[in-house]
């Protein structure tokens, strides 16, 4: 049957209608979207996740959702007919609807309305809305709960959202708190986020019983998603009582999340040109710009392979003797089934009489089958290894090679380091477990407090590990 014969088929018969409605989202998404758009409904794997988490809402009693989506895939509309739905289950329920714009909340709200008042719906459910429902921003269902639609600085006194004594009867929902260009505002970021928690969440009907569903696009490292997922791993919030979905456009098998709609090669160009916003937006992965650039979760140990597709060193000499002057880092990196590996670092103040004898021997222990050269920044102590190294018997890049890979010197380090960000919107760096403690602690903690640490001498190794890793994986997708 096409959508014309099942929507007949559904008007005349009509406790089937109810039966099958009302125990999938999913279905009653596709029949209504064609009622009120003549269009069917696309319902890709990640619209399936996000259907099946807001019947556990319901039927399951979960208690509170955080969804992070790119923009354009179908959240709000999936919401607008996750409201309708639920009133057909439980008329009596008190929803409140926010966003950050009253246009746009205005808008969601007119679309619920235009589906509560389809022959469908009113003659399957019985459901309609009261005659005094004049107001685009609140309306009421006859005999039953009500809807407050309104912009996220709005005034919400005398309102509520789910109900005393039901387990499911309404809920708070915000969708898209917050504009894109006021997301580099911490004024506007606290403004939201304090918003969420001095009005909103004092809305609730039943603090235990009325869930939360916040969908949204990533905007900012420390927009509402970022401050409740800290407040998880702070354990200031339950973790058991939130349930994160993270919604990526280039999945974990680099295809896209929504071909016919997003081309994996429209979301590959989108990356290349500004990194900033597609990690955040379609990765859910947001990088502060000029610090924090690192996060915990983008760095793990492990125990490393055996034998790697490729290895190599970058290093960081120091500019000058003296017990003050900079470290003098090398590091070596491995590669297996596109996996990056820290493999050995060497990390110590040398002066320049002692850099031979320290330096080469970290090269050859850790020179095997499958090393592609040690490259080493021309400046200070670099240029006179670069220039001695080859005679003995140090694979080294040639010096039209080592001027190409250091021509990114012409930028600071905070420029080098927001172009290898997204290596990260699928990869980690693997830290090898056999390095010591201390060692890795002084990785982890430079990466970490990288542009404001003390020290960055690690950061430029790693940097520059990761920029190879691109060169070399994803020549086709990145330019340096």
């Amino acid at each position: 049957m096409n959508y014309e014969e099942k929507i007949n088929y559904l008007l005349n018969n009509k406790e089937e209608a109810k039966l099958l409605l009302c125990s999938s989202l999913e279905l009653f998404i596709k029949v209504f979207h064609y009622l009120t758009t003549n269009q069917e409904f696309q319902v890709k794997e990640f619209h399936k996740d996000l259907i099946s988490k807001l019947e556990n809402i319901v039927f399951n009693k979960q208690k509170n959702l955080l969804v992070q989506m790119p923009p354009r895939a179908g959240k709000s509309e999936t919401i607008n007919y996750f409201i309708c739905w639920t009133y057909t289950i439980n008329p009596f329920c008190n929803n409140i609807v926010t966003c950050y714009s009253d246009d746009l909340v205005g808008k969601f709200s007119k679309k619920m309305k235009a589906i509560i008042e389809t022959e469908l719906y009113q003659k399957v459910f019985g459901i309609k809305l009261s005659n005094d429902t004049h107001s685009v921003g609140l309306w009421k269902i006859r005999d039953g709960g009500e809807t407050r639609a309104i912009s996220i600085n709005g005034s919400i006194t005398g309102f509520g959202c789910g109900v005393k004594y039901t387990d499911y009867g309404g809920s708070l929902i915000i969708d898209d708190p917050m504009k894109a260009g006021e997301a580099r505002s911490e004024v506007m970021r606290q403004k939201v986020i304090d918003n969420y928690n001095q009005v909103l969440r004092s809305r609730l009907n039943n603090l235990e019983l009325t869930p939360t569903i916040i969908i949204m696009q990533r905007l900012h490292k420390y927009d509402l998603a970022g401050y409740i997922e800290e407040e998880i791993r702070a354990g200031r919030i339950d973790k058991e009582k939130w349930d994160i979905v993270k919604v990526k456009a280039i999945t974990d098998n680099s295809d896209s999340f929504w071909e016919e709609v997003y081309p994996i090669e429209t979301l590959q160009e989108m990356r290349k040109q500004d990194p900033y916003t597609f990690n955040a937006q379609y990765m859910q992965n947001p990088i502060s710009e000029g610090r924090n650039f690192f996060d915990i979760e983008m760095i793990d140990t492990t125990i490393i392979p055996d034998d790697f597709d490729y290895k190599y060193i970058t290093a960081d000499t120091a500019y000058k003797d003296g017990q003050d002057n900079d470290y003098t880092v090398f590091t070596c990196f491995g590669v297996l089934d596109k996996k990056l590996y820290l493999i050995d670092i060497l990390r110590d103040k040398i002066q320049a009489k002692d850099i031979e004898d320290r330096a080469i021997p970290f090269i050859k222990k850790n020179t095997s089958y499958g090393f592609e050269g040690c490259y080493i920044e021309p400046k200070g102590h670099g240029i006179y290894l670069n220039q001695v190294l080859s005679d003995r018997e140090v694979m080294m890049p040639r010096s039209r090679e080592v001027d190409e890979f250091f021509k990114d010197r012409k930028l600071d380090k905070v420029q080098r380091a927001n172009a290898i960000m997204p290596f990260f919107t699928n990869n980690k760096l693997y830290i090898n477990t056999s390095i010591s403690q201390q060692l890795k602690n002084e990785i982890i903690d430079e990466c970490i407090n990288f542009p404001d640490g003390l020290h960055d001498d690690i950061v430029d190794t790693v940097i520059d590990g990761i920029k190879y890793f691109m060169n070399k994986e994803i020549i086709n997708e990145y330019a340096w």
